[in-house]
């Protein structure tokens, strides 16, 4: 394989030296995986020897920007119409384990306000640890201690998120920050299912308010479709989106044992319905990015949570 970049060649490489090559990526990966945790570093990590092979083909990097769904362009070179269409894929790998549709951060935060006798819930559950009133600072809660705000006279409210995701959201549909935000709510408060089949069937059987409560599971169903599909081909939750498929090929998807499935965008319905059936709601770590504190403001109690998504086992 001859290898160019804007039409000056940089080198020739081999097929089997690209077997070589991504073999010793895959090991490379899943021997990090198998390390100690008190041996692992944190986030990205270097694979010994790799930079060589980078240099040749012309890659300044195994992953894009965190902003840009595109990993890997591909033009395909029709010779019965001579077209030459680019079509972009986004890549997840589960070598390293499940991978995330959509990373936390701070614009990827919910907040609601603690409704009721918010006093008394969260003096209920944390006992002296909470000091109501003008002396309370923040405190950590975790997944149970949500789940004990109802049945001690409490609930959450949603009354914010980031501007700019809120828009972004609104331009798939003017109601689903609100929708969201719901199947947010009983993620947190009410149930312990994380996968969004089960979620949206019970945020189904709850329904959304200002949205009429006979309309049924299909329509909750398609808003969940058409939001993660434009996360997974162009919706970044801090940047402006203008409704543009950047990842217009689809997604590459590597399995555990370093197999790709390639989910091609002009399958719509089949994309949609993968995305859909192997995604789920996960949580970062509490206190980051603000999730999981409960604090004070303008006289009421607060918590924001936070939106991650993941990818679920595939096989």
């Amino acid at each position: 394989m001859e290898v160019s970049e804007d039409g000056v060649p940089r080198g020739t490489v081999t097929k089997e030296a690209l077997a070589l090559e991504s073999d010793r990526i895959y090991g490379g990966i899943k021997n990090h995986k198998s390390l100690p945790a008190e041996e692992k570093s944190s986030g990205s990590f270097a694979i010994e020897g790799t930079r060589k092979m980078m240099d040749v083909l012309g890659i300044p990097g195994l992953k894009a920007p965190s902003q840009d769904k595109t990993d890997l362009c591909v033009t395909i070179h029709d010779p019965f119409t001579t077209l030459e269409p680019e079509l972009r894929f986004s890549v997840k790998s589960y070598i390293g384990g499940n991978p995330t549709l959509l990373n936390s951060g701070d614009t990827t935060n919910f907040e609601y306000r603690l409704t009721g006798d918010a006093e008394g819930a969260l003096s209920r559950i944390f006992g002296a640890a909470f000091v109501p009133g003008d002396g309370f600072t923040e405190i950590k809660a975790s997944m149970e201690d949500y789940e004990k705000l109802e049945p001690n006279g409490s609930g959450l409210e949603f009354v914010g998120m980031n501007p700019t995701f809120r828009k972004n959201l609104m331009m798939v549909d003017s109601m689903l920050p609100e929708i969201v935000a719901e199947l947010m709510r009983i993620r947190y408060c009410s149930h312990r299912m994380s996968r969004l089949p089960k979620l949206t069937r019970e945020l189904a059987n709850r329904g959304v308010e200002g949205i009429d409560p006979d309309i049924g599971y299909t329509f909750y169903e398609y808003k969940m479709k058409k939001l993660l599909t434009a996360i997974a081909l162009g919706m970044v939750p801090g940047t402006p989106w203008n409704g543009t498929e950047d990842a217009n090929g689809g997604s590459i998807i590597i399995d555990k044992f370093g197999m790709p499935f390639l989910y091609l965008v002009y399958h719509r319905g089949d994309y949609e319905d993968f995305l859909f059936n192997h995604t789920a709601l996960d949580s970062p770590s509490r206190g980051k990015h603000g999730y999981g504190m409960i604090y004070r403001v303008d006289g009421e109690y607060r918590v924001k949570l936070n939106l991650q998504i993941r990818y679920t086992a595939i096989r």
